[in-house]
């Protein structure tokens, strides 16, 4: 029977992936997906939000004037009036969060 004992030079076990990608790179990545998704996010809030707004009746019958198309400034203000801006901005926050915790957490490693 062979007992084996201590070797006398040191042994370096290493097991995980190797990171061939850099923490800043990896830390942009992380905030970008964040935002996007908080943007995708907040329109689809914003939508839902106009979407579900009661619509104004009148007792009479109300006026025939043409209704001029919104435009695209009309929905960015409303959309920062809204509860849109609010999710963006909540989430914009988090997003910048959770990318510096990432890059903080890699540094010391």
């Amino acid at each position: 029977m062979a007992v084996y004992g201590p070797t006398r030079s040191a042994v370096v076990l290493f097991a995980g992936a190797e990171r061939t990608e850099s923490k800043l790179s990896s830390g942009l990545r992380t905030l970008v997906t964040g935002v996007g998704v908080t943007l995708v996010g907040s329109v689809a809030v914003q939508a839902l939000w106009t979407a579900r707004r009661p619509q104004v009746r009148y007792a009479t019958p109300a006026p025939t004037a043409p209704v001029p198309e919104s435009s695209v400034a009309e929905f960015v203000a409303s959309f920062l009036a809204g509860p849109g801006g609010l999710v963006l901005l909540v989430g914009v926050v988090l997003a910048v969060l959770v990318s510096l915790g990432t890059v903080w957490t890699q540094r010391r490693v």
